[in-house]
């Protein structure tokens, strides 16, 4: 009976003995990365993320094997700046400054093949081991050009954030301040990691976002306890090794074991890493195959096995996270987000004029903000500029007091006389205090906008080529979701090409029910067209009772007063079932008679207003009517053309009216370019029928706008004067 007894309590032991075991295995086979998870995400809010990818691997695929090629920057070293803000609840979830510096020690060490344990790749995969030569700096200059220690600190009321295998909205709050998260530095010119609590119960260390992702959220996110080296959480993951994977992904790397599934082998986009049938975990004893292949790379930092157990990346690794770079993270290169502060230097920081829209003539004042970026007292700098690239560059020299990170708004000077149309206006710095400029890279800026009374039609937009230079402009109240050009959208023929696309389907997360989005067209001169039409077509679903609205408005006096020409919203806008259009039967063209607009120049605005439902699609806009025979609209135009001298040289200006209009038949009214009425300012006198006198002597020096309205009609005419 003893012995019996003995017996099944040893059974039982050993049962809960082998329990134990089973979950301890369990538990280190949980996956570690959550990369997977978050791109589901992405697909999820981007319908056509998986076609943009799939464009750029093909894209990509096609510089690595070309032969020919360049190697792309040679042996330059790449240097990354990376910002890590820290989120904490708690005094153990501030992680040090020394654990940040000992994490940068290490991506830097792994990253260039410098880590020690290099030495225990085996034979078989030694020649292999590639150098990336990439490096990582802390960031020294915050967005605004500031001082920075590379570091943020933000206490949370969370306790610890969701991982990237939950929904959206609670996968995405360490990214968003309003969330109790940090917002993102510009991902151009940042690596940003997010070094939070993860939910525990998860089992995810950290995760990464590949090229591509949201602009608002692509980064890392790592758990505070697998940070630094050691990290606080200890083995298996002790070595800092979680942030040299994650990196791997945001430079666009796969897991080794990529869409393994037991019966089929990995593909990772690289060549020289072995196939493999599923995930590496603990440290496997050389060889080790899962995949007829001789032995698994599971020392490769891109498979899941333990710190201690993995040492390289190859170099068709390298390779193609240093040709991701030149094709999809570029502006990296160009960043200053590691940059010293160095005496001289200066930028250009905004084209305030001319304005996207100068509807007022094809003659304009040019103004820019510049910004003193260096530690000196900046007392002079040239400012260069240029039209179209003509190479007709003109210098002025400015000369003034600008303390380290003060801007100046600088009238510059007046434009060439330039075609009506869409152009484009290069300006750049030079020669701050007379030296050479520190920075030459951040000394250039450009704008495209439309001049005169703009584009003459007929005027055609189908979205293929980058809308920024075709002089089209957006708006965004709520600075979340703005309108988009996507290349790989099912356009209104039928085929993946451009569109023009807002999102609806963020009220869950984003401040954006009831704000508006705007896409305006550059100016369109209908001065050779009767009988005018606006034609475009449009895709939206219904959904949820969330209606959605649209608006098509125009303006004839450069923005001044619009007029609704279209409105639709909910059911009656609805053009398909499916989430995006899959074919041509899911658009529909809508034309719309613009005819009391003939031989005007209008701006035609696309306004949406967001219910919370679905994504709104545009493409093929399109404004035809009857041509008029050639001559018919400059005669007309000279017939009643009316003239203001366009800069002031004294106080005084004159608006001359053609014979057949009489002064006494309109209302004249000034605004300053914010579109402020100052007529009280100015001295209106007729001197004759066709003549009134302006007299501008209250008025500041700028730019102006001369509002003249035909009282019969409601016609509105703009002219422009600039007061020196």
């Amino acid at each position: 009976m003893k012995q019996n007894i003995l017996l099944l309590v040893f059974s039982s032991l050993l049962c809960i003995l082998q329990i134990f075991a089973l979950q301890a295995q369990t538990a280190e086979q949980t996956p570690t990365c959550g990369m997977v998870d978050a791109l589901h995400l992405m697909k999820q809010q981007n319908p056509y993320l998986e076609r943009e990818m799939e464009a750029r691997e093909r894209k990509l695929q096609e510089l690595l094997q070309n032969a020919e090629r360049t190697n792309f920057y040679g042996d330059e070293i790449l240097t990354i700046p990376i910002v890590f803000h820290i989120l904490y609840n708690n005094d153990e979830q501030n992680v040090p400054d020394s654990l940040v510096y000992s994490q940068m020690n290490g991506i830097n060490t792994d990253f260039r093949r410098m880590n020690e344990d290099t030495v225990l790749v085996p034979d078989y995969f030694k020649d292999l081991v590639g150098d990336a030569r990439i490096e990582f700096c802390l960031a020294t200059r915050d967005p605004e050009g500031n001082p920075t220690n590379g570091i943020t600190r933000t206490y949370t009321e969370l306790e610890y954030f969701q991982s990237s295998g939950s929904t959206y909205e609670n996968a995405t709050k360490m990214h968003y301040t309003a969330k109790g998260g940090h917002d993102i530095w510009d991902r151009t010119q940042y690596l940003n990691v997010w070094v939070c609590n993860i939910d525990p119960g998860s089992g995810t260390l950290a995760w990464a976002y590949l090229p591509g992702a949201d602009p608002y959220v692509d980064g890392i996110v790592c758990r505070y306890n697998y940070f630094g080296r050691p990290t606080l959480a200890g083995e298996p993951y002790e070595l800092g090794r979680t942030m040299t994977h994650e990196i791997g992904h945001w430079l666009n790397l796969w897991h080794t074991f990529n869409d393994a599934s037991g019966n089929f082998c990995s593909n990772d986009y690289v060549e020289d890493t072995p196939p493999q049938a599923e995930a590496n975990f603990g440290c496997p004893d050389f060889p080790y195959s899962t995949c007829d292949n001789y032995s698994d790379m599971y020392m490769n930092y891109m498979d899941y096995t333990n710190d201690a157990c993995t040492y390289m990346f190859t170099h068709g690794q390298a390779e193609r996270m240093r040709t991701s770079i030149y094709m999809i993270r570029n502006q990296l290169r160009q960043s200053l987000g590691c940059a010293e502060f160095l005496p001289d230097d200066a930028q250009p920081s905004l084209i305030v004029e001319p304005t996207p829209h100068y509807c007022f003539g094809t003659v304009l004042p040019i103004r820019v903000n510049i910004k003193n970026t260096g530690s000196n007292t900046l007392s002079s700098l040239d400012i260069t500029y240029d039209f179209n690239d003509s190479g007709n560059e003109e210098t002025v020299a400015w000369e003034g007091s600008l303390e380290p990170n003060e801007i100046e708004s600088v009238f510059v000077g007046i434009s060439p006389l330039l075609d009506e149309g869409v152009h484009e206006i290069k300006v750049y710095t030079s020669n701050p205090n007379g030296n050479a400029d520190a920075y030459p890279q951040t000394d250039t800026l450009t704008r495209s906008f439309s001049a005169g009374a703009g584009v003459k039609a007929p005027f055609y937009e189908d979205f293929s080529s980058p809308y920024l230079d075709n002089g089209w402009y957006i708006f965004d109240e709520s600075e979340s979701v703005p309108f988009q050009q996507i290349y790989q959208a099912t356009d209104s023929n039928g085929e993946i090409g451009g569109v023009m696309a807002v999102r609806h389907d963020f009220h869950d997360y984003f401040e954006v029910i009831g704000t508006i989005d705007r896409l305006e067209s550059p100016s369109i001169n209908l001065a050779n067209l009767d009988s005018s039409q606006l034609s475009f077509d449009v895709s939206y679903t219904f959904v949820d009772d969330l209606a959605d609205m649209l608006k098509v408005e125009i303006t004839n006096d450069c923005g001044l007063s619009y007029e609704t020409v279209y409105e639709k919203a909910g059911e009656e806008l609805s053009s398909r079932e499916s989430p995006t259009p899959v074919s041509a039967e899911d658009w529909r063209n809508e034309t719309i008679d613009i005819s009391q607009y003939d031989g005007q120049s209008i701006i035609v605005r696309f306004t949406t207003q967001t219910a919370g439902g679905a994504w709104l699609l545009l493409d093929n806009i399109n404004v035809t009517g009857h041509e008029l025979i050639d001559g018919t609209a400059d005669v007309l135009e000279q017939k009643n053309k009316i003239n203001v001298n366009p800069t002031l040289t004294a106080d005084m200006t004159f608006i001359d009216f053609p014979k057949n209009k009489n002064s006494e038949d309109f209302s004249i009214q000034i605004f300053d370019i914010t579109g402020k009425d100052v007529s009280a300012s100015a001295n209106f006198e007729q001197q004759t029928a066709q003549r009134v006198a302006v007299n501008c002597n209250a008025l500041a020096t700028g730019l102006y706008l001369v509002s003249l309205v035909e009282r019969k009609s409601g016609n509105r005419q703009l002219l422009k004067i600039y007061k020196q």
